[in-house]
């Protein structure tokens, strides 16, 4: 589903992603939503629950086709890109840290 406000704008609603025939996944930008800036075939898609905002724009954590990918820093789970938790990465790695030199101390 779209709104088309004339002039060869196509903007998608919430849940839909816009993909123009030329521009395989590259539409351009107009105030922050994907349109159609020449006469050309728009093709509308539906996104995974919760993956497109308003205007075809991607969820926060997503990106590419029907915003389906999780961004870098993000893994998918639960249904949704989560934002990779970098405390916990910190934390194991200085347990690890820790570890090797309580064995180099008793070694």
């Amino acid at each position: 589903a779209a709104t088309c406000p004339g002039e060869n704008e196509v903007i998608p609603q919430r849940g839909h992603w816009l993909k123009n025939s030329w521009e395989a996944a590259n539409a351009t930008f107009s105030h922050g939503r994907r349109s159609i800036s020449t006469p050309e075939i728009a093709r509308l898609y539906r996104c995974p629950p919760q993956a497109c905002e308003e205007g075809g724009v991607c969820s926060e954590g997503r990106e590419g086709v029907v915003c389906g990918i999780c961004r870098e820093g993000y893994a998918f789970g639960n249904g949704e890109c989560i934002r990779c938790n970098d405390d916990l990465l910190n934390f194991g790695i200085a347990i690890y840290v820790a570890g090797a030199i309580g064995f180099l101390v008793v070694w």
